[in-house]
């Protein structure tokens, strides 16, 4: 199956067989005055988490949002309800941030059945499907995360990359690739 799924897909799944996890993915790189927790307060998919990068990540790498180690990952996404054996759905409150990295980060920890909602909230709501308002809280699950090494490279490994390859694909802008762009970015 694709990792990219429809708001039809989603809506028959969620009114049939309520079984997955659904997220709402905290843009990478987003300060205030976007706060996006409100956002999320105001309107979400029914039974959709929060899910906050910042909150997830290593804190005490200097970098922003590394991988924080796979015992931490597994308590602190176990606490939100999330297990590894759930089908997770994520979705963007606006536009395309940073799904996709919320997608490959429970990819790189082991969760097998991770998708993208096409079109986000937005879609969805255009749709016609319904949305709550107000936190959601959930049981705790179990998530097992087991660090996938291949789906990670240091620095020292890029650069063998380059060698071999003659380039890398950097999806950032110029800017932020040159480290010119201030960061975090406004929206």
């Amino acid at each position: 199956m694709d990792s990219l799924v429809t708001t039809s897909w989603l809506a028959h799944r969620w009114t049939i067989q309520k079984w997955s996890s659904w997220m709402q993915r905290f843009p990478v790189g987003v300060t205030p005055p976007v706060d996006t927790h409100a956002r999320y307060v105001a309107s979400h998919i029914p039974g959709a988490i929060f899910f906050d990068i910042e909150a997830l990540s290593d804190h005490p790498n200097p970098l922003p949002h590394m991988l924080p180690p796979p015992e931490v990952f597994s308590r602190n996404v176990s606490a939100l309800g999330i297990g590894d054996q759930l089908s997770i759905i994520i979705y963007e409150q606006e536009g395309v941030f940073s799904g996709p990295r919320a997608w490959w980060t429970l990819r790189a920890f082991g969760a097998q059945h991770v998708y993208l909602l096409d079109g986000g909230l937005r879609a969805w709501i255009e749709a016609g499907f319904p949305t709550h308002s107000g936190p959601v809280h959930r049981a705790a699950a179990v998530f097992h995360a087991t660090l996938d090494q291949n789906a990670v490279r240091n620095f020292s490994q890029m650069q063998q990359m380059i060698v071999a390859h003659g380039q890398i694909l950097d999806a950032r802008s110029a800017g932020r690739f040159a480290g010119t762009m201030p960061e975090p970015r406004p929206v």
